[in-house]
């Protein structure tokens, strides 16, 4: 459950465009990640994961695959600009860190993405 709702504050930072409140949420190696990226903060963040396409605006959770230490849910997103268009299928994997739960990977089809 708490894995879960990890996902859906990820997705409420998707829906809005928002991503500030997302960056806590990320596990310490995808926040590493931005940081060689030249992304390290919070700010910078989330001004390049606003810019970022596609914009979902629904989520479907299809499938979920757990172990102890991560889940990962299979989710059909739908496009903002496409409500009627085939949806997405992205896989967002959620790691255990220490007693909370952080988004660790997102992969959009066969493409590996920064979340």
């Amino acid at each position: 459950a708490r894995a879960r709702q990890a996902l859906e504050d990820y997705f409420a930072c998707e829906r809005t465009q928002r991503f500030a409140p997302c960056w806590p949420r990320l596990s310490k190696r995808v926040q590493a990640e931005w940081a060689r990226q030249g992304r390290g903060s919070v700010s910078e963040y989330a001004e390049s994961r606003a810019a970022a396409e596609p914009r979902y605006t629904d989520f479907r959770v299809q499938q979920i695959r757990r172990s102890p230490s991560r889940v990962v849910f299979l989710v059909e997103a739908t496009r903002a600009a496409e409500r009627d268009g085939v949806p997405d299928r992205v896989e967002y994997a959620v790691l255990r860190e220490g007693e909370q739960w952080k988004i660790d990977g997102r992969r959009v089809g066969q493409s590996e993405t920064t979340p």
